[in-house]
């Protein structure tokens, strides 16, 4: 799985082999992003693995500004 975030919302990319099952609902490999609620449950098929999903991005918020990276000289 692929979890990235566009400020405030998150998306995910299926990039396993067997996909995946967001709030029940089958995302497969290969599909375009989908953007995830705030909260989900992720669950892999054929397994007991779920993992919990939740976003504590505040909407309100503006995005922090971009990470200047400095190197000595």
């Amino acid at each position: 799985l692929e979890v990235f975030s566009e400020h405030p919302n998150f998306f995910m990319k299926c990039n396993g082999k067997n996909g995946v099952f967001i709030d029940g609902i089958f995302q497969r490999k290969g599909a375009p992003p989908l953007q995830l609620p705030r909260t989900c449950i992720l669950r892999f098929p054929s397994t007991n693995i779920k993992i919990q999903f939740q976003s504590l991005i505040d909407e309100a918020v503006a995005p922090p500004p971009p990470v200047a990276v400095t190197t000595p000289k």
